[in-house]
């Protein structure tokens, strides 16, 4: 039996956290009654689920909250001390300081630590906040950071920023997020218009932002590029997710929504069916300025949407734009040139979303990808 314990200090599941939901999603296709994955976190409101064989609250990590950290850090250690030697491998979600800290404690005790690497503007090892730099934290874990047996790099960005800040080749390894290719799939036109008939959505060309609002993403610009677009286009747009905000975005996009008397603007939160609604849609969009490898955009091309993104972190290892899809600026005229290019080239939009669907079936099979983490974790357990 291989043991496995996720730390995810914002948890796990269908939350959305991304590497929290990402990993969920992961171990949610074992089929190995050999493999047996726990969590540890600090998320309060994490739900019971199944898939763990046990799940372990260490303590509350509110965010920005240094005395709630201390003590996440204090209770942690004590934890580690005791249960960490159940386990074969601890499977760690980012190098912030409390994942860090985590895995550094478990090496310590023996237990080879991975550490998955998400966030390309954050690394774990660049130049960290005031509070960080003044307490020397972030030159804790570089000094340290080859003591962890090994990092996922989930783009081609990421390994790299890994290598500037000296962590040995052999450590890295290049594993993409993967995802469910049986619930995320492409509808064909009959089952899209049932869909769309069922959202009470009208049955034309639709465009898709799925994700957090926050100005990261920038659903905001994607609303005004948007309605200038469906000026001359019959169109339609869907916005679902959360408020990462405080409802900053989603407030200014009601307010520019109610300006313009929209009524072809479709703004919900974060939704449990969301494969629903990628069927439903013709085209996704991902203004943002920053990002790992989006699960998002994974999720769109797994149910054949080319997808317009920016030239972040992850779209550029997946982005062929001969293939599935096209690059776009932070500007309302990219964003509308582009989406006019689809909209007037059916057979384009044909072409991209089939090959959107081949380039997911082919590398990001959330099977295949399971597979890669295991053969890491299997020959950790044998050394």
């Amino acid at each position: 039996m291989l043991k496995i314990l996720l730390f995810s200090q914002k948890g796990a599941g269908n939350h959305y956290y991304g590497p929290g939901m990402s990993a969920y999603r992961l171990y949610n296709s074992l089929k190995s009654d050999e493999v047996s994955v726990s969590l540890a976190h600090g998320y309060k409101d994490q739900k019971h689920l199944d898939l763990f064989e046990n799940q372990y609250f260490i303590s509350d990590i509110k965010n920005k909250n240094v005395v709630s950290g201390l003590k996440f850090l204090k209770i942690a250690k004590k934890w580690i001390k005791h249960n960490a030697n159940t386990f074969d491998v601890v499977h760690c979600l980012s190098a912030f300081h409390h994942s860090f800290m985590f895995a550094y404690w478990c090496e310590q005790m023996g237990v080879p630590a991975i550490i998955k690497i998400s966030e390309s503007k954050y690394t774990g090892f660049d130049k960290g906040s005031f509070q960080s730099s003044l307490l020397g934290l972030n030159r804790f874990r570089l000094k340290h950071s080859n003591t962890i047996t090994g990092y996922i790099s989930i783009s081609s960005e990421i390994k790299q920023k890994l290598l500037e800040a000296g962590i040995m080749p052999d450590k890295i390894h290049d594993i993409p997020n993967g995802v469910d290719t049986k619930r995320f799939k492409p509808a064909d036109e009959t089952t899209k218009k049932q869909i769309r008939k069922r959202l009470n959505l009208k049955d034309k060309f639709t465009v898709i932002f799925t994700g957090a609002f926050c100005n990261r993403k920038n659903p905001y610009l994607l609303v005004r590029a948007f309605y200038d677009f469906s000026q001359e286009y019959d169109s339609q747009l869907i916005l679902a997710g959360p408020d990462r905000d405080g409802g900053k975005q989603r407030n200014s996009i009601e307010s520019f929504i109610q300006k313009h008397k929209i009524n072809n603007i479709h703004l919900t939160g974060m939704v449990m069916n969301i494969e629903d609604y990628y069927q439903a849609s013709d085209i996704f969009v991902l203004p943002s300025n920053q990002e790992g490898l989006s699960n998002s955009m994974l999720e769109a091309q797994a149910c054949g949407l080319p997808c317009l993104v920016t030239k972040i972190s992850g779209a550029l290892d997946l982005i062929n734009e001969s293939l599935n899809g096209k690059f776009i600026d932070l500007n309302v005229e990219s964003i509308f040139a582009s989406l006019e290019k689809y909209y007037r080239d059916n057979q384009k939009l044909v072409n991209h979303s089939i090959g959107a669907r081949n380039v997911i079936s082919d590398s990001f099979n959330s099977e295949k990808i399971l597979q890669k983490h295991l053969v890491i974790f299997q020959n950790l357990k044998k050394s």
